[in-house]
């Protein structure tokens, strides 16, 4: 449990006024430093002496952890803790929590605005009209929606979002998910398979949402972008490294693939600095800057999380959501 002289939360991120009220009113000092990078942590932590580190997608390393022995908890403010060092974390007493599914559902409607942007070829029209084109004979061949088949690789919070949105739209959905049991397909009204491979096979859209650990990476790879048909979209609003971005790029140059990617292995580690990677650059894919979890709904249900898993250690010594283990 903190101690009196540990209550100091360093935010390493952006976070909503409404959360650092939330976060002063448990008694906290708030030392909010939202353009921190990952090299920065490490020094940070050691001027502050915080007790609390709040992240969103920076990276925490080992070293960041060995500069600091008031820490006590870290919490990153969504899912994903691929970026966090959780055997430096435990070596050295350090709970780690997260907050999962509370942007569920603003990653849900990214992953639809880009099916729908790729499927109408929004992001090409629009840009053409802005370039002063009008050019109906080129955008005039979507294939549409209703009755094509999503598969949704993994069954978790945000894949059951897109699954509800998909099925508004008349899609025919199925999952791969070791932990999805028939009964549970049945309920949620898809079909549960048996191998990736066998999803992904005649599916017109395959949409990632699986988190990135040693299992995960390149789970799609080589193989499985060829098992999937031609013409076919692969969505990925998950986590860098599930996809082989190089791999996806051979697809789509090949032109067998589409793709709407939020997330890629590479990414800068400073909000806004220019850009060069050749996936982002390609006709056939549509790029975001990793902003899946970028809304106000979703911070603000992030930062109440936060708050809440805060007050549960300080007054009660319980970490909720932990995802490490501490001696």
């Amino acid at each position: 449990m903190l101690s009196i002289n540990c209550m100091l939360a360093l935010i390493a991120d952006k976070f909503p006024a409404d959360g650092l009220a939330l976060l002063a009113n448990l008694g906290l000092e708030v030392d909010c430093r939202p353009g921190l990078s990952a090299d920065e942590i490490p020094e940070a932590l050691a001027e502050t002496n915080a007790g609390v580190l709040v992240v969103r997608s920076t990276k925490v390393t080992a070293h960041a952890f060995a500069q600091n022995k008031g820490l006590a908890l870290v919490i990153r403010a969504g899912a994903g803790v691929n970026t966090i060092d959780l055997e430096a974390a435990s070596a050295r007493g350090v709970h780690v929590a997260n907050c999962p599914g509370k942007n569920a559902v603003a990653v849900a409607e990214l992953t639809m605005g880009l099916m729908l942007a790729l499927d109408r070829s929004l992001v090409d029209a629009a840009s053409q009209m802005r370039a002063g084109r009008w050019n109906k004979h080129r955008f005039r061949n979507a294939r549409g929606l209703h009755g094509a088949r999503l598969a949704l690789v993994g069954f978790g919070a945000i894949a059951r979002e897109v699954c509800t949105r998909a099925q508004a739209f008349g899609m025919i959905v199925s999952a791969y998910d070791p932990f999805l049991t028939e009964a549970a397909a049945g309920a949620a009204g898809i079909r549960a398979v048996a191998s990736l491979a066998e999803l992904v096979a005649d599916a017109d859209v395959v949409s990632v949402h699986v988190p990135y650990t040693p299992q995960t990476r390149h789970m799609i790879g080589a193989d499985t972008l060829a098992a999937m048909k031609d013409g076919a979209f692969l969505l990925h609003a998950a986590r860098g490294g599930v996809v082989d971005d190089a791999a996806l790029a051979q697809a789509v140059q090949a032109g067998r693939l589409r793709a709407g990617i939020d997330v890629l292995e590479e990414e800068p580690s400073i909000a806004d600095t220019p850009f060069d990677h050749p996936l982002t650059k390609l006709e056939g894919v549509y790029a975001t800057p990793h902003i899946g979890a970028s809304t106000d709904q979703a911070q603000t249900a992030v930062a109440q999380e936060v708050a809440r898993i805060i007050e549960g250690y300080i007054n009660r010594g319980v970490v909720d959501n932990a995802v490490n283990t501490v001696a």
